[in-house]
């Protein structure tokens, strides 16, 4: 690239895919999310095998099951976020403003 050229931003499309949002009954107060992901992997397998048994779709089509793990704060469980502060140097939560004991995990 010259000199004289500037760039700029453009959209550019860098991917494609299907996206399946699907609600299913699982979501009980009394249930962690571990819980949760475990419901939703035994539908997915559920699933991906109805599927198999149909010649069409076989290889084409397959549901998987997405944990979005983060860190986050074990004192508020907002995403792991720590600040320094400036005056003593210590780290502290940016969410609930708690002592960071020790390094962070991750």
């Amino acid at each position: 690239m010259e000199k004289s050229e500037k760039s700029r931003c453009v959209k550019k499309m860098f991917d494609v895919n299907y996206d399946f949002d699907i609600t299913l009954p699982h979501s009980g107060w009394n249930r962690t999310m571990e819980d949760i992901a475990k419901a939703f992997d035994r539908e997915a397998k559920d699933f991906n095998d109805f599927i198999n048994q149909h010649t069409n779709w076989r290889g084409c089509v397959h549901l998987s099951v997405v944990r979005d793990i983060r860190d986050s704060c074990s004192s508020c469980g907002c995403e792991w976020e720590p600040y320094t502060d400036e005056e003593n140097g210590e780290l502290y939560c940016a969410g609930c403003g708690a002592e960071v004991e020790g390094e962070q995990d991750g």
